[in-house]
């Protein structure tokens, strides 16, 4: 316990270090006219939960991502 105070681990940190490399080249390929991304964005743990997201949530959350962006061109 006092080492993951020190380094926390596990899977939203996982997933907060995915998001540090992800949200940079996701903001580059969009351009200016898509919604700029944090990377506490790509973290996919639920926050009021606490617990991971099933197959079907990630679905969902995805189609809708797809769906807002549908139709933007790249500059």
């Amino acid at each position: 316990m006092a080492y993951h105070r020190i380094e926390p681990f596990g899977p939203e940190r996982e997933d907060l270090r995915f998001g540090m490399v992800a949200s940079p080249l996701i903001n580059m390929l969009q351009g200016k006219r898509g919604r700029k991304t944090k990377p506490g964005d790509w973290i996919i743990i639920s926050k009021e939960l606490k617990e991971p997201q099933d197959w079907r949530q990630m679905k969902t959350a995805l189609k809708a991502f797809a769906a807002a962006h549908k139709g933007e061109k790249e500059e």
